[in-house]
């Protein structure tokens, strides 16, 4: 309202005096536009100022926006799964009283192996390794399957091949020792446990047991000349899988054996 009063007033005095000098509107017009801009300063200096408008960028607590994601055309090679029972075991080699000759005993060793049981299609494959100064190394894989035993080194290109002697599962410490065979030469048989899992341990000798478990051996004590060997399962892994080729002999490689 004060802004309208003042530039009626300043209209009136300019009317009375317009008709004394033609360039009476020139002289007066920035003034006139400085007045009206500075009443309608006053006029609204009495209001408050506006908030700023928030934008979703400035927002505390923005919704997340939706990012599209670009299409990508990935081809996946699906790699055959076989389903398998992994058992872990330590190794331990000790020299005995039996070395031959005096003060040439093999020194003691520890290793582990590790078994990959295809129990649907009774094929096996072993790996052996040794600890040393350097850590543990692999020194050799075996694939055994109902044909017989395929056994080669690391950088080597060929497999010796060990045919099997009768049908019987796969299942043992590079023998083929099973209740059933054990029984059938009369060999004594006694319950025993391994792991809190009922075994059937088998003697073939003085001091030579097996303890099998659903004919899968846990436990082995062997006595050879010069040394004296134990291989025991402390890991049973039932569910597990692994590539099907780990249970293949590679096709390159050269087969040796009868």
């Amino acid at each position: 309202m004060i802004a309208v009063a003042c530039l009626a007033r300043i209209a009136s005095r300019l009317a009375q005096r317009w008709y004394h000098h033609s360039s009476f509107w020139l002289t007066f017009l920035i003034p006139i536009a400085v007045i009206v801009t500075s009443c309608g300063k006053q006029a609204d200096s009495g209001r408050p100022e506006p908030s700023p408008v928030q934008t979703s960028d400035s927002d505390p607590n923005p919704t997340p926006r939706a990012t599209a994601t670009p299409a990508t055309d990935v081809t996946t090679t699906l790699t055959p799964k076989v389903s398998v029972m992994i058992i872990t075991y330590q190794t331990q080699s000790t020299p005995n009283q039996y070395a031959s000759p005096p003060g040439m005993r093999i020194a003691a060793t520890r290793g582990e192996e590790i078994r990959y049981l295809d129990l649907a299609n009774n094929r096996m494959r072993l790996e052996k390794s040794v600890f040393g100064n350097s850590g543990k190394k692999l020194y050799q894989t075996m694939i055994i399957n109902q044909t017989g035993s395929y056994r080669f080194e690391p950088g080597k290109n060929e497999a010796f091949f060990t045919k099997m002697s009768a049908p019987v599962p796969v299942w043992n410490f590079d023998q083929n020792v099973n209740t059933t065979w054990a029984r059938e030469r009369g060999l004594t048989v006694k319950p025993g446990q391994w792991l809190n899992r009922t075994c059937d341990v088998v003697s073939v000798g003085s001091g030579n047991n097996v303890w099998l478990w659903n004919e899968i051996p846990l436990k082995k004590e062997q006595k050879l000349v010069g040394s004296d060997i134990v291989i025991s399962a402390y890991r049973i892994q039932e569910n597990s899988s692994v590539e099907a080729a780990m249970l293949q002999v590679p096709a390159e490689m050269k087969i040796i054996g009868n």
